[in-house]
């Protein structure tokens, strides 16, 4: 017998169905067809090439933020203060207390000081494909936002206005669905 399935789930997920296939022998009775969560992901195929063999899969384009992974791995506590909680990133990123942090539950137990030498170039591999969808997303609830505050408070209006407090989140859903492409 041989089954179609189609799978929207996460790698973690993923990975533990096809073990079980495999635990059952049952590889080779499947044609699977993954969404973008699980189905072009190492931690699935790097262990269960049988399993997954001829998977076909659907995924969004997925194109690179020009300028991001420069200007984030350039980003250190010094050159970024307008972000309050990036000296916390810092601190766990690199396991460290930064000098004349705020101790917190969160560093109270790094034993070595942050060096200054320290840089994210060096410990972080590699960016997310999507990251264009979470950048798109917020520029679109952005343009959103603007829309309705400007509809019920004027354009010149600023902060929230008493016909938006609290935000309404159909009416907001409406915005949303106006935008064209940005």
């Amino acid at each position: 017998m041989y089954v179609e399935i189609y799978i929207f789930g996460s790698d973690q997920e993923v990975v533990s169905l096809m073990k079980a296939v495999r635990r059952n022998n049952a590889t080779g009775n499947f044609s699977w067809i993954g969404s973008d969560g699980w189905s072009a992901r190492d931690m699935v195929s790097a262990t269960n090439e049988a399993e997954v063999e001829g998977c076909l899969s659907v995924q969004p384009q997925a194109n690179p933020v020009i300028g991001f992974e420069e200007y984030f791995l350039g980003l250190t506590v010094e050159n970024n203060k307008r972000n309050p909680w990036f000296t916390e990133f810092w601190e766990e990123h690199f396991q460290c207390r930064y000098p004349k942090s705020v101790r917190t539950p969160y560093n109270s137990n790094y034993s070595i000081e942050c060096d200054s030498k320290f840089n994210l170039r060096e410990k972080i591999p590699k960016f997310e494909n999507q990251l264009q969808f979470v950048s798109d997303s917020v520029l679109a609830f952005a343009h959103a936002l603007y829309d309705m505050h400007s509809y019920h408070c004027g354009p010149d209006f600023v902060g929230l206005c008493e016909a938006m407090k609290p935000v309404k989140g159909p009416e907001l859903l409406m915005y949303l669905r106006k935008l064209k492409s940005l």
